[in-house]
């Protein structure tokens, strides 16, 4: 059954990267950022030419904020000492924003947002870029497990888009749940005639003599309950909440 699912599933990216690969204006798009980064029109083609790439753009990077940082740095103190602050952040962010890598990797985000395509993609439009090799892009079918901790808890999310399906729930669910197993929390489940036992035990902290319980459960909740359920009922109800 999983096989079945991992074969359809694979089917349908292998298709939609095709659609893709084949658009006139994604083409033209690969293109101009092949052009505009110095990567082979047919792209990359061994391992020392992809090397020598990516050596070259952190040299880049380097020789970008060698070259501004020190004319930029001067602004943006000066900006903060006159108390504009949101301009030196815009200012920050533009910095950052120009240097090659950055600019790079924003390229990416907007082939991804232009193409109306999952931020998974972002890798396997990477690829592509630079071995124009649409069976090579490495992406990832289904729905991506991720987590995170927040205050030593730990928080499990199933990322979901528009190619989300049913089938796609149902496949990631079971391993969703074995992740989540190690939880530091508790699942809630919903407390049969927790109403009832409530009120008994806070009429037990009043004082009241159990006939007197009875007589106020039975009216006010329909139940009958004789001595040894309502004694039941109550401790089960101190047990939920932590008394002993």
């Amino acid at each position: 059954m999983k096989n079945k699912y991992h074969e359809k599933a694979l089917s349908r990216l292998k298709q939609k990267i095709k659609l893709l690969v084949a658009r006139p204006d994604f083409q033209k798009d690969i293109h101009e950022l092949r052009d505009k980064w110095k990567i082979p029109a047919e792209g990359i083609k061994n391992e020392d030419e992809n090397q020598n790439w990516n050596m070259q753009l952190d040299i880049d990077t380097d020789a970008y904020y060698e070259k501004n940082w020190p004319t930029e740095r001067k602004e943006l103190l000066s900006l903060r000492k006159e108390g504009k602050h949101k301009e030196a952040d815009e200012l920050k962010k533009k910095i950052n924003a120009d240097a090659p890598l950055n600019s790079f990797n924003n390229d990416l985000w907007v082939i991804i947002r232009k193409y109306r395509l999952s931020p998974k993609w972002n890798n396997g439009i990477r690829r592509y870029l630079l071995f124009n090799d649409p069976t090579n892009m490495n992406i990832s079918f289904g729905i991506p497990i991720k987590f995170e901790w927040e205050n030593g808890i730990r928080r499990i999310y199933l990322e979901i888009d528009d190619d989300t399906t049913l089938n796609d729930l149902k496949n990631v669910w079971s391993w969703a749940r074995k992740l989540q197993k190690g939880k530091q929390y508790d699942k809630y489940q919903p407390i049969k005639n927790f109403d009832r036992d409530n009120r008994a035990y806070e009429l037990q902290l009043e004082g009241r003599p159990e006939k007197e319980i009875g007589d106020i459960i039975q009216e006010e909740f329909g139940d009958t309950l004789d001595y040894n359920e309502l004694n039941i009922a109550i401790k089960r109800h101190k047990k939920r909440l932590n008394i002993n």
